[in-house]
């Protein structure tokens, strides 16, 4: 039986945080009561993770199985985090599932898939009632703009990628 990697992306949000947390916990509870091992991984802000964190223990989840990332202040932060805890999973053929919000799902759908290597296997969306959440959409043209950024600024430049001025090396002077 793989092992499975619950994934959820936290909220300060109260309701929204305690609708995600319940899925998360639920998942969870169910992967290991077929004895499949699993582990919970918050992501986050620091309070959301600590709050998610209280709310996952209140919900009967065993502190032994939720972890949680570096606190992450937007998306793209809280997805390197969690790519970053998960690479020995992703590397064992784990099966990592997302639980986050529907307007949420495709961007954090997106990152994830560029920073882990391979999209999650499956997602659990929650509804979402955050006013403030719902300010911070992105369209995927956003995505597309925000990889070629990464794209760029990533690129190893060599000398031969350096065009020469002018024969000798040397700058030349435009009048």
């Amino acid at each position: 039986m793989k092992p499975l990697v619950v994934v959820v992306f936290s909220s300060a949000h109260e309701a929204s945080r305690k609708a995600r947390i319940r899925a998360g916990a639920t998942r969870l509870s169910h992967a290991l009561e077929q004895g499949r091992p699993s582990y919970a991984l918050l992501t986050g802000t620091r309070e959301s993770m600590i709050l998610g964190f209280q709310d996952m223990l209140g919900l009967g989840a065993p502190a032994e199985f939720i972890r949680k990332t570096t606190e992450g202040d937007n998306t793209i932060e809280q997805v390197l985090f969690v790519a970053a805890h998960t690479r020995i999973a992703v590397e064992r053929d784990a099966d990592i599932e997302i639980v986050t919000s529907a307007w949420h799902l495709p961007r954090a759908t997106w990152l994830f898939e560029k920073a882990v290597g391979r999209p999650p296997d499956d997602s659990i969306t929650v509804e979402d009632d955050d006013p403030l959440a719902k300010q911070e959409r992105r369209s995927m043209m956003d995505l597309i703009l925000l990889e070629r950024m990464l794209q760029r600024a990533t690129k190893t430049r060599t000398r031969k990628d350096i065009p020469r001025a002018r024969e000798g090396g040397g700058a030349t002077r435009r009048r």
